[in-house]
């Protein structure tokens, strides 16, 4: 991909017009990876949209412990062994970059009043699987994958939409615009998402822009890339996105994070200093990516029960929000079994989450679903 150094954040954004998840995590793995769109997108004013003056990374200045499964667990034949709430300490710092504008900030649309669109069973499609320019111009699904998906009970689409390197706005505008009519029409609600790199805030913002000018009920920002080496420069940018996507649309937001248990306990230089409290406010859901088939059984989060969990734990925490609302990323679909769904929506059940489902549709087994249908709401 032809990056462009990351812009100084002494500027307001400037969105392309029509510009244009399967990551892999350092510590093993992968993660996601997106699909979709629909036709012309209208003009955007970038005039209408001014960032706050000054974007501030803001975390704890101390540590904090968490301590992990308060919520009640069910007995399990095969008990996870016990952790260390120590281990879960991580010591968050404070960085402040400065924004300038010469105009006014003005006040962001009204925020959606219900998070809807994310409740339920969910279907997740990248653009691997959906797209010809992904798949050698061989898509292994098309939009009548839908008729499945409501088959067995799926209750909302997320589906890729864009990518960074790729010229345009969203993906494919005219396949993506089938995927999402077809959902629509089987009584599907429909979220798509993008990646976006923070190499060039413009591109990315241009690109969700695009994404919530679709016909959609929902905008996923997939929040992993570390394409920015610098942690300090890379949260800088991921707040200036954030806060001007969220004053550009009234679609509910996701966020799309990585698991705590990768980022506070396994491996802390993932990305010190994630600006949780920066981004807090500004999304609506947030959807951890809990792959437990990442992680090894001597670790003990190959447990799906514990990992959810724990990821849940460590998310509200780090946002110092008890009560955030929830869905969780399960996977991966390929290497999961029934018995990895059972803990997963009982982790689901215990710590409230409102949805969820497996990453990703394609590789989810048959004999899967009947399990997963108790996310349905």
């Amino acid at each position: 991909m032809g990056a462009r150094p990351v812009k100084n954040l002494v500027m307001a954004v400037a969105v392309l017009l029509g510009g244009g998840l399967t990551a892999a995590l350092a510590v093993g793995g992968r993660s996601h990876d997106t699909r979709r769109h629909l036709s012309t997108v209208a003009p955007f004013d970038v005039a209408s949209t001014i960032l706050p003056s000054v974007v501030t990374v803001d975390a704890p200045a101390t540590s904090a412990t968490v301590t992990l499964g308060a919520a009640p667990s069910s007995p399990s034949s095969s008990a996870p062994p016990p952790r260390s709430t120590s281990s879960a300490t991580a010591a968050r710092t404070r960085t402040t970059s400065v924004v300038r504008s010469s105009r006014p900030a003005v006040a962001p649309p009204p925020r959606p009043t219900s998070v809807g669109p994310l409740r339920g069973l969910a279907a997740w499609v990248d653009v691997y699987d959906w797209s010809a320019a992904y798949s050698n111009g061989n898509p292994s699904i098309g939009p009548e994958a839908v008729d499945a998906m409501a088959a067995r009970g799926v209750q909302v689409l997320e589906i890729q939409s864009a990518k960074a390197e790729q010229p345009g706005g969203v993906l494919e505008p005219e396949l993506l615009g089938r995927w999402i009519a077809r959902a629509h029409a089987r009584g599907l609600r429909v979220v798509v998402w993008y990646l976006p790199t923070l190499v060039d805030t413009g591109v990315d913002l241009a690109k969700l822009t695009a994404s919530a000018q679709l016909p959609v009920d929902a905008l996923g920002v997939d929040i992993e890339s570390r394409a920015v080496a610098d942690p300090t420069a890379r949260s800088a940018a991921l707040v200036q996105v954030t806060r001007a996507i969220r004053a550009t649309t009234r679609l509910p937001l996701q966020a799309i994070t990585l698991p705590g248990v990768v980022t506070d306990v396994i491996n802390l230089a993932y990305w010190p200093g994630f600006p949780w409290h920066a981004i807090a406010s500004s999304y609506d859901v947030w959807t951890p990516m809990g792959y437990w088939t990442n992680r090894t059984p001597q670790s003990g989060y190959r447990d799906a029960y514990r990992y959810t969990r724990d990821n849940i734990d460590l998310l509200r925490a780090d946002l110092g929000k008890p009560s955030a609302v929830v869905t969780v990323a399960g996977g991966l679909a390929e290497q999961t079994t029934a018995a990895d769904v059972a803990g997963y929506v009982r982790a689901c059940a215990d710590l409230g989450c409102v949805g969820g489902g497996l990453y990703d549709f394609r590789t989810t087994a048959d004999g899967l679903w009947p399990g997963l249908s108790v996310l349905r709401r």
